[in-house]
């Protein structure tokens, strides 16, 4: 029996990160930070890097950003990463989708949040910490769009989807993206 993980993170990136701080919190002697859903904004994608080799970039995009008349320490957090999934070959489909669709981004989202931390430790209040997200939703909602976008393809277009769409036959439920849009390996390999 091996202690490793059946995913593992072979490699991540620190995209882009933004912290804004609201002056007027310091006057007022303010320090709140909880967001409404309305004021978090999330977009993971997930892209096929290797289907045979079963690895995978995710790339995660997350903003906080306080409304003009709330009060917020933080006016806007935004933070972007991708990282690279290997998959031991002996995990089942259903595991295996479970792994990409929600593990991959948490582990990314606790990069993030580490991240913002220290970024942001030592501000008046104390760091800013990330609210927790529902990555399984993203996942459907990505897929769903994806599936819409291929849809949409004429012939010509669906050429370059070849890999895609031989990665989607060996999958029970596909998690792939088009590989014309590859943001997170691209950004790792910079």
């Amino acid at each position: 029996m091996t202690v490793l993980a059946q995913m593992q993170m072979a490699n991540f990136r620190l995209v882009n990160v933004h912290v804004e701080f609201d002056d007027g919190c310091l006057g007022r002697n303010e320090s709140a930070d909880e967001y409404a859903d309305e004021d978090v904004q999330a977009n993971a994608e997930w892209h096929v890097v290797s289907s045979d080799d079963r690895v995978y970039a995710v790339s995660l995009d997350l903003e906080c950003r306080a409304k003009q008349e709330e009060t917020r320490r933080f006016r806007r957090v935004a933070v972007s990463l991708a990282g690279i999934f290997r998959f031991a070959p002996d995990v089942g489909e259903d595991t295996f989708v479970q792994l990409l669709a929600s593990s991959a981004p948490a582990m990314l989202h606790g990069m993030a949040r580490g991240i913002l931390a220290q970024t942001t430790g030592l501000c008046v209040g104390g760091p800013f910490l990330l609210p927790a997200l529902n990555y399984l939703t993203l996942f459907e909602q990505w897929r769903e769009r994806v599936e819409k976008e291929l849809a949409a393809e004429t012939p010509e277009q669906a050429k370059p989807c070849a890999r895609v769409r031989k990665a989607r036959a060996t999958t029970a439920k596909p998690a792939v993206g088009k590989p014309s849009k590859p943001r997170a390996k691209a950004a790792l390999t910079k």
